[in-house]
Order: structure tokens, then C-alpha cells, then sequence
């Protein structure tokens, strides 16, 4: 053991008396007073370091492990917990992906929630679990229904006096879709009314949308041939900028005329209505004021239009998809007869 060098200097009467101490690890200071933090250094690194004389322990944070706590825990490859589906470790957690059929915090839960068939009209049932015990389940609905369980009919049929009408509360964007099917190349699909207007129609068949958002007067056309007598599914969208027109697979997106968007409302139509829009609107118009065909799916700003919104009468709302197409027949029919009638 080496001595402190005052051991070797030599006698003084001065400093005869004088003593110096050798601290044991952890300690220092003259007297050996100052107990070392070892926990200076921050060596726990995921949690608490707890001091003590010559060392320190490490209490680890959920998840990690290790004298310094920097072995991070896969609770998927420890415990293995998701019984029917596949684990992805966390950080001081895991999630399963359970496979069809099953729910459940571990994939342990067979769901029953689509045991008794409750999705009507061909609706697909997707059952799930709440809090561990509570079976629900949720219907995706065949195109033409709507509900909890699919019970509603979407499906309606328009002659030329007939109209849809729905009116919603939205301030500022609009939003438009729905399908239709018809054989005649012309006819008004849609209007929405608010401080300006838009008009969406079929022309030669193709769709035309014209508005006073547009700074042009023939408006925008997509699509073709979609009075095929098949089902086409249409979108329409407009905010502060820019209207997006969809037909099926096609989309374009139009940018709006600035002295319009200036103020945001005029984005909005608080009335909207399908088919027949009235004679005041004549003029606005760019073909007939009618259309003659089947309508399901509507859908204006997050509220679905049914058969009971449409005033017709004279043609009875469709409750089935063969029911809509033969009165579309019908109409086809008598309109070309009246034409045949004309020309003689």
C-alpha cells in the first residue's frame, strides 16, 4: 500500500500531529464525508438509479431489463400472447393481429357477433368484440342498401316529373355520390342550390358539370358511354379552391373562379336535388329538365337520400334493383315511341 508523501517528509514540530485519511471506494473529502454519487453519470439508461456506498442499483423502467437497463423486453418472443393471430412487439407493450374469426386483447375470443345472420340484402357481416365480452358486429351493405343492418332500400326510380330532394346544413364544401343507370344520353342527374349554383348532367353521355364556380360556360365533361343501362358511379366534391367531378375509374379536378372562392360559402348548397329542377332554372340548363332512369346510393354531405325524399308518383319508388331497371325500360319504350309517332 503506497502512503501519502507527508508520511515520508521529514519531522516537524509543526505538523507532528497532523493525520490524513484514505477513503474507502465511494467516499471522499478530507474526513471522508462526501459519499460519491454514482448515479451521476446517468448509467441507468431506461430507469431510476438508486445511489448507494461504492455503487448504485438500476430500477428499470417497464419493458427494459439489465444491470443498466438498456435490454429492451419483446414481450411477443417472451410470453408469446396472441393465441390466434400475430404479435408485434412495443415498447413496454405488444398489439395482435388476430386472424379472421377471432378478437380479443390476445386473439383469444371467438367472435359471435355474426352467429344469427343479421345483415340483410346480401350484406357482408363483420363481427368484433367489445371490452373483452361484448360481441357486436358491424354490416358493409350490398350497393342499394343502407342501415344497421342493411334494411333500408337506397334504390329509386325518376320519371320526367319526379325529383329527390335534400337539403343539409353544411356551411362551407359540398360533397356528392351516388350511382345511376339509364339508357336516354341526356338528363338532369343533379342541382345544387345555395348563394350560386352547379348543375350536373348527362350529356350525350357523358357527364357535365356547370356552375358559376367555373369560368368557363360549357363546364366539365368526363366520362363516356355511360348510359350503357349498367350502373355508373359518380363523385362530386368542392371546397375553397378546386371541384373534383369522378365518373367511375376517371377523375379531374377543376380550379375554381377566384372571385368566387373569394367568399367561402359559396362553396356550400344547402338544397340539392335529383332529377327534375324546375322551370326557374331554364335558362341555366344546357339540356332537358328531366331524367328518366334509376338513382341509389345517394349520399349529400354525409346524409343519405332515400325513396321517401323523391316526390314521385306516377312512378312508384323502386324497392328492388329489377323493379327500378324494368320501369327504366318503360320509359326508354314509350320515348321512342312518341318519336316514331312524330316522325310519321
Amino acid at each position: 500500500m503506497l502512503l501519502p508523501d507527508s508520511f515520508y517528509a521529514p519531522f516537524h514540530y509543526h505538523n507532528a500531529s497532523g493525520y490524513e485519511c484514505v477513503c474507502v471506494a465511494g467516499t471522499t473529502g478530507p474526513r471522508c464525508e462526501v459519499n460519491v454519487d454514482e448515479c451521476a453519470s446517468s448509467p441507468c439508461g431506461h430507469g431510476k438509479c438508486i445511489d448507494g456506498v461504492g455503487g448504485y442499483v438500476c430500477d428499470c423502467n417497464a419493458g427494459y431489463e439489465g444491470d443498466h437497463c438498456d435490454i429492451e423486453i419483446d414481450e411477443c418472443q417472451r410470453y408469446r400472447p396472441c393465441v390466434h393471430g400475430r404479435c408485434y412487439d412495443g415498447r413496454a407493450t405488444y398489439s395482435c393481429y388476430c386472424a379472421a374469426g377471432y378478437g380479443g386483447r390476445n386473439c383469444s375470443v371467438a367472435l359471435r357477433g355474426c352467429d344469427a345472420r343479421p345483415c340483410r340484402n346480401n350484406g357482408t357481416c363483420l363481427p368484433w368484440l367489445r371490452h373483452e365480452t361484448e360481441h357486436r358486429f358491424n354490416c358493409s351493405c350490398a350497393p342499394g342498401h343502407y342501415g344497421h343492418v342493411c334494411e333500408k332500400i337506397t334504390t329509386m326510380s325518376l320519371e320526367k316529373s319526379s325529383y329527390a330532394e335534400v337539403n343539409t346544413s353544411r356551411e362551407e364544401g359540398y360533397d356528392l355520390s351516388f350511382r345511376f343507370k339509364t339508357t336516354l344520353g341526356n338528363g338532369l342527374l343533379a342541382m345544387g342550390r345555395g348563394l350560386t349554383y352547379f348543375f350536373l348532367e348527362l350529356s350525350n353521355g357523358r357527364l357535365n358539370l356547370h356552375s358559376s364556380l367555373l369560368n368557363k360556360w360549357e363546364g366539365v365533361f368526363i366520362g363516356s358511354n355511360l348510359n350503357d343501362s349498367n350502373w355508373q358511379k359518380v363523385f362530386v366534391t368542392i371546397n375553397s379552391s378546386h371541384l373534383v367531378l369522378a365518373a367511375n375509374e376517371e377523375q379531374t379536378i377543376y380550379p375554381i373562379s377566384q372571385n368566387e372562392a373569394f367568399n367561402a360559402t359559396v362553396t356550400s348548397f344547402p338544397s340539392t336535388r335529383l332529377g327534375t329542377a324546375g322551370s326557374s332554372y331554364a335558362t341555366l340548363r344546357h339540356g332537358p329538365n328531366f331524367f328518366v332512369g334509376c338513382f341509389q346510393d345517394v349520399v349529400v354531405n354525409g346524409q343519405w337520400v332515400l325513396p321517401e325524399d323523391s316526390n314521385a308518383t306516377s312512378a312508384e319508388s323502386a324497392t328492388t334493383e329489377s323493379a327500378a331497371a324494368e320501369q327504366e325500360q318503360q320509359e326508354e319504350g314509350a320515348a321512342e315511341a312518341e318519336g316514331a309517332a312524330e316522325a310519321e
